[in-house]
């Protein structure tokens, strides 16, 4: 369904009210990024 949010490697992906949340988590967990974009 959400080919679009989907990426490459550890990726959640929570879709809520047609907002995307896309949380990259890296290799030593430290650095995380919040992406917000619409469905």
């Amino acid at each position: 369904m959400l080919t679009h949010c989907s990426k490459s490697m550890m990726v959640l992906l929570i879709c809520q009210k047609k907002l995307c949340i896309s949380i990259h988590t890296s290799k030593t967990m430290k650095d995380m990024e919040l992406t917000y974009f619409i469905c």
